[in-house]
């Protein structure tokens, strides 16, 4: 680690290691955010364990997963990384009314999640669109990550997996946090890639950093429920 259709439930196993193109041709090119990626630097900075500095962000209290209010369209841009992994990120989505019982499998967002001349060819502002249409009310988006699953050009979808719902995590672990952030209006997650049951990990929560929007725009996203949304 170193210093941006609806499918109510897929429980399809992705099986094997297929070739997958690293830069999906849907991508959409947004101009960065001016000091976004400093500004979370700072807030996370490398190595800081931020368990113990902000253990709101773990609190049952809060909100910790993507909720529209209203039919939308969804997508997510990069920021940054900062991970010695090569992981790929997926996305899933299920109606709110009916949590899955068992882990959700959906579709590849980004097959290799880093940047430029850190093993990838991500930069930041680079989004893509969730689907081909829009989610109705009521839909939870999910994500999780295929940790050092990019191979090749292939995923290894048998290597580990860290879920938003984080229930289906090793020990049930929490592996990302979630925040809306008052200087971006940005709704932002990041990842811990390595697991924070095993003694080497950080717990720093930048390996992967993404914001989730329902515009392509770069504006205000106004479809999720924030009301009881961590702030920072």
């Amino acid at each position: 680690m170193k210093a941006k259709l609806l499918i109510p439930f897929l429980f399809v196993l992705l099986i094997g290691c297929e070739k997958t193109d690293e830069l999906p041709d849907e991508l959409i090119i947004l101009e960065p955010v001016e000091n976004l990626a400093d500004s979370l630097s700072l807030f996370f900075p490398e190595g800081k364990n931020i368990m113990l500095g902000n253990p709101e962000f773990f609190s049952d209290s809060y909100q910790k997963k993507i909720v529209l209010t209203r039919e939308s369209t969804v997508y997510v841009t990069f920021i940054n990384e900062a991970a010695e992994y090569r992981s790929s990120l997926c996305w899933y989505s299920y109606n709110s009314a009916k949590s899955p019982g068992q882990p959700c499998v959906g579709q590849v967002l980004f097959p290799n999640i880093s940047k430029v001349n850190e093993g990838g060819i991500l930069e930041p502002g680079y989004t893509l669109q969730l689907g081909t249409g829009k989610f109705p009310a009521g839909t939870v988006i999910g994500f999780f990550l295929v940790v050092n699953g990019w191979e090749d050009g292939k995923i290894n979808y048998d290597k580990p997996k860290h879920y938003t719902d984080y229930q289906f995590n090793a020990g049930g672990k929490q592996q990302h946090i979630l925040f809306k952030s008052k200087d971006f209006d940005y709704i932002i997650i990041g990842f811990e890639d390595m697991s924070i049951l095993e003694d080497a990990t950080d717990c720093d929560f930048n390996d992967i950093l993404f914001s989730v929007t329902d515009n392509d725009g770069g504006y205000e996203a106004i479809s999720f429920d924030t009301s009881n949304m961590i702030i920072k």
